[in-house]
């Protein structure tokens, strides 16, 4: 009798093990034009990766790469300024690239260039999957990989006086003297070079003077710090 119930358990085992990893199969494993980026795809085994740790899959992180270096290609061609802020900033200066679990790309550009940008950025994407929307507020617009890949750039407008520069965030603005960003610098972005600001203080006066010499994660479910030596 025990050896029947063993059988029986192990061939119920097997078939729930078939059909588990049957439905494994049939879940996708990255993202592209015509799909959800993978945060958003409920049949993606990334669903929501953010909020469980993990790092960002890296066909979402290609994508980034891909339309920061879209952008800078076509900036540089038309005479338009930006330059890396927050979290991408950060990136080029401590990891070289994407911070390994960023989920955006975020850009400062001139408000007063605002109308030449969406020009140019609607004329050089059309034909193609990319397009421009405005943001959740007038401070910023966003450059989406697609239609319905929600992966991309924002693009913080920018003001300026004789000695500051006012960056949006969020609901506030934050001052960088104009000394720290220009003249703008040149960093390396894996095998590209992309622009940011002139020192590193922005940094420090966004995220604190160990931005560098320490990694903080934060996840929205583990309401907590993870904190490792650079």
């Amino acid at each position: 009798m025990l050896r029947n119930l063993y059988n029986t358990i192990k061939l119920n085992y097997y078939f729930l093990y078939i059909l588990f990893n049957k439905k494994i199969k049939k879940l996708s494993k990255s993202c592209d034009y015509d799909s959800l980026r993978c945060g958003d795809d409920k049949n993606n085994i990334n669903y929501k990766y953010h909020l469980f740790g993990k790092e960002t899959p890296p066909c979402c992180i290609n994508k980034l790469v891909q339309l920061l270096f879209f952008v800078d290609k076509v900036f540089r061609e038309n005479d338009l300024e930006y330059f890396m802020v927050y979290g991408t900033f950060l990136g080029a200066v401590r990891h070289n690239g994407i911070i390994p679990w960023d989920t955006d790309v975020d850009l400062a550009i001139k408000k007063e260039d605002l109308k030449k940008v969406v020009e140019v950025l609607k004329s050089t994407t059309s034909g193609q999957q990319h397009y421009v929307s405005k943001g959740d507020n007038e401070n910023f617009i966003r450059l989406f990989y697609s239609q319905k890949n929600s992966l991309h750039i924002d693009f913080y407008l920018t003001e300026q006086d004789l000695d500051t520069l006012y960056l949006p965030e969020s609901n506030n603005v934050i001052e960088v003297p104009l000394k720290d960003v220009y003249p703008l610098k040149e960093y390396a972005f894996y095998d590209k070079k992309i622009l940011g600001p002139h020192t590193n203080k922005f940094l420090y006066t966004f995220y604190g003077n160990d931005v560098l010499r320490k990694v903080h994660k934060k996840y929205s479910l583990k309401k907590k710090h993870i904190i490792s030596i650079r």
